[in-house]
């Protein structure tokens, strides 16, 4: 368990709310927010990106079923490497614009 004195303003938490639902704080939001202030029983971990990572096949797999038999070899094949990989890079620049965030390790934040 790590203290937040340990962590720099620019870290990010995520902090468990008591409704079930989970917010993701900067360190110096959360020090100078209500949550803090107000002491109440929360959970409050890392913040730990969690990147979407896309990959032509799987998209086009998933449109396979409505396809005839194959179809999903024969456009693999037909899409040039290079065009493959300019979709696949221009599309995961804006995942990783978009993470998501998962509890990594908790923090200890009330004395």
């Amino acid at each position: 368990m790590k203290d937040i004195s340990e962590l720099k303003k620019y870290d990010l938490l995520m902090v468990a709310e008591k409704n079930g639902d989970y917010n993701v704080i900067s360190v110096e939001d959360f020090l100078e927010s209500d949550i803090y202030l107000n002491k109440e029983n929360r959970e409050v971990f890392i913040a730990n990106e969690r990147l979407a990572k896309f990959v032509l096949y799987d998209a086009l797999e998933y449109l396979e079923g409505d396809m005839y038999e194959d179809w999903l070899d024969t456009i693999m094949n037909d899409i040039p490497e290079e065009v493959k990989k300019h979709i696949e890079d221009h599309v995961n620049y804006y995942t990783k614009k978009n993470p998501s965030y998962e509890c990594g390790e908790e923090v200890l934040w009330m004395s």
